[in-house]
């Protein structure tokens, strides 16, 4: 068995045979490395060679390869995801922007309640003065069927309106509840 000392002595020999060859050497360039992992194995008691760390370099490759390519899938399918979302998103505010279109803004809502109100107003007193009327115009004893008659089409038309107009204020106000939700 040889000492490490007379290890180094064959390394320093090697070296000098291989710096003898010239810097285009087959030999020089076979040898890189070589002889300074023979001298970490000295020095470290160890058994590393230039073969054992090209198969761990290359089987560490090929794990990292294998990862990436898993890596490569994960992101192409995170990508697609992402645009599946952002399609779904692109067609969520399409959908809001046309639902914008068909919301009444707060004036108008206002302006319409405000119509809507006098009209209920002026609609009840003309109902009740279309009522008085037929009330009165059959109370008289003169010429009775021709103002009863007019005062009873005029109570059926308002009738008519007041219907309209209660349902366009029920409309209104479930438009508004519906709006706050």
């Amino acid at each position: 068995m040889t000492t490490k000392e007379q290890e180094r002595q064959a390394i320093q020999k090697i070296r000098k045979i291989v710096e003898g060859m010239g810097e285009n050497s087959y030999l020089a360039t076979a040898m890189e490395g070589v002889l300074e992992t023979a001298e970490e194995n000295i020095e470290y008691d160890a058994a590393f060679s230039l073969k054992g760390r090209a198969e761990a370099a290359e089987k560490k490759s090929y794990e990292l390869k294998r990862e990436n390519e898993e890596l490569l899938k994960a992101l192409k399918e995170a990508q697609e995801r992402a645009e599946k979302s952002e399609s779904k998103r692109n067609e969520a505010y399409e959908a809001y922007s046309e639902l914008q279109r068909y919301l009444l803004p707060d004036w108008m809502q206002q302006e319409l309640d405000k119509m809507v109100q006098t009209g209920l107003e002026r609609v009840n007193r003309e109902v009740k003065e279309a009522a008085d009327g037929m009330a009165e115009a059959i109370g008289e004893q003169g010429n009775l069927a021709p103002q009863a008659a007019e005062h009873a089409k005029q109570y059926r038309e308002k009738r008519s309106e007041l219907g309209t107009l209660n349902r366009m204020q029920s409309f209104l106000m479930n438009y508004k509840r519906k709006e706050q939700e």
